[in-house]
């Protein structure tokens, strides 16, 4: 599936300089209209985005196996396998 259209999202903020800011200067996006204290952005040129979300996601890849196994993904491994070893007497 390709996505050739994104028609709004919504985000809460309490710093909306601050918030403009990130939109505006860091993603790109263009403000479009802005109403009862709130702002509408636009993403001009989504390509723009995606290498920022692919180092982002990536990112908390790491941070989640470090936290979850410090040891990497041998020691992970290596449970398993002993979890299958003993799998019938497991007490």
């Amino acid at each position: 599936m390709k996505v050739t259209e994104i028609a709004f999202t919504g985000a809460p903020v309490t710093d909306m300089k601050r918030a403009r800011a990130f939109y505006e200067g860091v993603l790109g996006f263009k403000p479009t209209m802005e109403s009862a204290g709130g702002m509408f952005f636009e993403a001009s040129d989504l390509s723009a985005v995606i290498p920022s979300l692919r180092l982002a996601i990536f990112g908390g890849l790491i941070i989640f196996f470090l936290v979850v196994e410090p040891e990497g993904l041998n020691r992970l491994w290596r449970n398993i396998r002993n979890y299958f070893r003993v799998w019938p007497f497991s007490y």
